[in-house]
């Protein structure tokens, strides 16, 4: 079983405000044990990831997930 990476925007300008994104992480998580714990919100991110702080967070934690696909082997 290959591990996944849930990566959804803090501030999706469509998602619905009820939605807690919290919870939700969580929820899926106990369904999906190949979830991985690099998971999480991207901080002051939209839909499309505009900020630049947002994007670097993003690419850092994509970059962390293939590195342990590799290193696991």
């Amino acid at each position: 079983m290959q591990p996944i990476m849930v990566v959804p925007s803090a501030e999706d300008q469509y998602v619905p405000r009820t939605v807690d994104f919290e919870k939700l992480l969580a929820k899926w998580q106990s369904f999906c044990p190949s979830m991985s714990d690099l998971s999480g919100l991207i901080p002051g991110a939209n839909h499309t990831v505009d900020a630049e702080a947002s994007q670097d967070w993003l690419g850092n934690r994509v970059a962390r997930f293939l590195k342990s696909l590799d290193s696991s082997k």
